[in-house]
């Protein structure tokens, strides 16, 4: 049988924030029968297969185990094995909204090869050691109006495990969700939709804005692309190194921020995703050795807005075709010692915190 739609969710290790976005799925507004999901395990060690395999749901829900070997080898698995024309790339920690699916599909009945990127929220739904305890100060100025949800921060306050949204709190309206968004996620890039549109009208570098928790792109278009480049380990870069290619394919890149998921927050190891970033980005630079790629850096750790990026970019095509294509070739080799700097040096990376844009210095939730 085929679908409309196949849902991709990479997943490992990661049960509990799964049952949540598996029991989401249920919600959808989008019929039931056009469009499926398949978990990919990356060799998962905790009761993953157990949970999916029981998992009741209305629409085909189908589960792969492969040994671990990183998640663009598991996204390009759920791709391989999609019989839906559009794919929905969706992590295991995305709680979808009941029309998230519909969404995304309003911009694919054009024959054009469109990218989707949905709007993304950050949700408290379990309090566990490792997280910071800023996001509880974060939840009690947006939602502190709710008793229940008071409790809960003390509970988790005073150190203990504690469930914020339980499989029962998923009801079509959300509305048993929506007092645990505390904030837009910083993938959000709301800087460049107020400047650009949602079509991106003048944006000439909309691939980093590809984030694999919530992007939709027909599959035919990620397999002519080459689909994830499974060399890219651990955390970091696979989606924007795709999202490039996409890019220079000549794919239209659309913003839908009603086509949202919700991230459930959880502990991190910043310092180890850091290096890894930095080893990735290496990569990135070797495979695609382009001014925009050795400036992407900057915009990561926040020295460069994305407006000033989208600029830059654009006046040094500009100078090239003006016949200024020696000066712009001393500023490619300035751009790739930083950039290469940037990879290779610790010390250098430790001195930049990740960072967190003046778009987000404000609370917003969904209505």
């Amino acid at each position: 049988m085929n679908f409309d739609v196949s849902v991709v969710v990479p997943s490992y290790n990661n049960k509990d924030a799964l049952e949540l976005t598996l029991a989401s799925f249920n919600l959808q507004t989008y019929p039931s029968d056009r469009y499926e999901v398949i978990v990919v395990d990356d060799g998962s060690s905790d009761d993953t297969e157990e949970l999916v395999n029981s998992f009741e749901t209305s629409y085909s829900l189908r589960y792969f185990k492969q040994h671990n070997a990183g998640r663009s080898k598991a996204r390009n698995v759920g791709i391989r094995m999609a019989k839906g024309e559009i794919v929905i790339l969706n992590d295991a920690d995305g709680i979808p909204v009941p029309d998230f699916i519909t969404q995304h599909m309003r911009y694919h009945q054009s024959s054009k090869p469109i990218v989707v990127i949905g709007g993304k929220y950050d949700l408290l739904a379990r309090w566990q050691s490792g997280i910071p305890t800023r996001y509880l100060d974060k939840l009690l100025n947006v939602s502190g109006h709710f008793e229940e949800l008071r409790k809960k921060v003390k509970c988790a306050q005073q150190g203990q495990p504690t469930s914020f949204i339980e499989k029962k709190d998923l009801q079509p309206d959300f509305e048993r969700v929506k007092p645990y968004v505390f904030r837009k996620s910083h993938h959000n890039w709301d800087e460049v939709y107020e400047a650009y549109s949602a079509v991106l009208n003048g944006f000439v570098i909309p691939w980093i804005l590809l984030v694999t928790i919530n992007v939709s792109v027909p599959k035919a278009l990620l397999m002519k692309v080459g689909l994830f480049d499974e060399s890219f380990v651990g955390w970091g870069l696979e989606d924007t190194e795709i999202g490039y290619r996409l890019h220079r394919y000549g794919a239209t890149f659309v913003y839908n921020e009603a086509a949202a998921n919700y991230h459930q927050v959880h502990p991190i190891d910043a310092a180890r995703r850091w290096k890894e970033h930095a080893r990735n980005y290496t990569r990135f630079c070797e495979k695609h050795p382009a001014l925009e790629v050795f400036l992407h850096w900057r915009f990561t750790v926040g020295l460069m807005s994305a407006t000033t990026y989208n600029e830059i970019v654009k006046d040094s095509r500009k100078y090239c075709s003006l016949g200024y294509k020696e000066i712009m070739k001393d500023y490619l080799r300035l751009g790739k010692k930083l950039a290469e700097t940037y990879g290779q040096n610790e010390i250098f990376l430790s001195s930049f915190p990740r960072p967190v844009p003046n778009s987000l210095h404000r609370t917003t939730i969904l209505n």
